[in-house]
């Protein structure tokens, strides 16, 4: 089992009276601006999503990128920048983060160090639509990993959720700069599960 396992197997009602009456600390949206002839718009957002995953998990190589891989830089760029804004100094892509007592593991998109505190836990989500407000299932998800990270390190720790949406050439991104009750609301959830 796993977090996201986990949550799926919830009723949606579940989670939205758990989780729906989180909101972000700050909601920043980033015009991105595409490479000549950038059609990513067009594509499936899922397969979007599964490639977007593969160029994060990339950042840290010195190998040469294909068209389709830098069709997606503008994005990526514009996520790392707005990170670097908020005091991020390293990143981590799709870490595993082992399951505690009370909640299953699961593998987060991205775990950065500086920030709004010591470490933080980044959930990207590509997406032809950009929420005005995190889904209750998504927050479920981010408070998840919140709780395993802060167990894990005994610190505090911040947490986003970054929308990527190759429609609208935006990146989104909301903010809690303090994720101990996003974490702790998602335990409960998750425990009871």
């Amino acid at each position: 089992m796993s977090i996201t396992t986990d949550i799926r197997s919830l009723p949606r009602q579940s989670i939205s009276l758990s989780m729906g009456e989180l909101v972000p600390d700050t909601i920043q949206t980033i015009s991105v601006t595409p490479m000549p002839k950038c059609a990513l718009g067009n594509e499936n957002a899922y397969l979007l999503g599964c490639r977007f995953v593969q160029l994060l998990l990339r950042q840290n190589d010195h190998g040469r990128l294909s068209h389709r891989e830098k069709e997606m830089l503008p994005w990526m760029t514009a996520l790392r920048v707005e990170l670097r804004r908020l005091g991020v100094t390293g990143i981590r892509s799709e870490v595993s983060l082992p399951s505690t007592e009370h909640i299953a593991g699961g593998r987060c998109d991205l775990l950065v160090e500086g920030g709004h505190a010591t470490n933080g836990v980044i959930e990207v989500k590509v997406s032809h639509t950009t929420p005005s407000a995190v889904p209750p299932e998504c927050l479920a998800q981010l408070g998840g990993y919140s709780h395993l990270l802060a167990e894990q390190s005994g610190k505090p720790v911040w947490a986003a959720a970054a929308w990527v949406n190759f429609r609208t050439n935006t990146v989104r991104v909301f903010t809690f700069k303090d994720a101990s009750r996003l974490g702790e609301k998602a335990r409960d959830l998750l425990n009871a599960a």
